[in-house]
């Protein structure tokens, strides 16, 4: 499975939806790619491995926009509830101060855009669960397929 959507059950609908279409289940899901560190690409992994046991695999500079070990190493973060209106003001004002992987400053959405994805619950914790790789594959580096051999290389996006 390459990117399996959006975190949250209509995604998780929708993808078990095409994949009876096709003639598959969510069982048959072996692995999980991520082509890269955009929500609607890996939000569905962990869901994936959970229920699977799949593998998932990104590109060893794959970049989280929650990094999980800021969170760990915070002294306070047992008191932390990151459902609060705070902690969602201060994920947003972390994500778009930080610079995106390949250096260029993120554009912060306007106010009413991070509204709107407030109120639709996009700045819980859930949303911001990125996946832990148990396999990360470096550039160029021949990878074995069922079906044949790719290079990965790391497209940094949509680019």
């Amino acid at each position: 499975m390459v990117d399996p959507g959006l975190p949250g059950d209509d995604s998780w609908k929708a993808l078990s939806n095409r994949l009876k279409t096709a003639g598959y289940t969510v069982d048959n899901i072996h692995t999980v790619i991520v082509t890269h560190s955009h929500f609607d690409h890996f939000g569905g992994a962990e869901r994936i491995r959970s229920e699977t046991g799949a593998k998932i695999l990104t590109h060893r500079n794959f970049r989280k926009a929650f990094n999980r070990s800021e969170v760990e190493e915070n002294e306070d973060s047992d008191a932390l509830d990151p459902n609060s209106e705070e902690a969602q003001q201060a994920v947003i004002e972390r994500i778009f101060s930080e610079r995106l992987p390949w250096g260029t400053k993120r554009t912060k959405p306007a106010p009413e855009e991070i509204e709107r994805f407030r109120k639709m619950g996009r700045f819980n914790s859930s949303w911001f669960k990125t996946p832990e790789p148990n396999v990360e594959v470096e550039e160029m580096k021949l990878l074995n397929w069922v079906e044949g051999n790719g290079c990965p290389f790391n497209s940094r996006s949509h680019q």
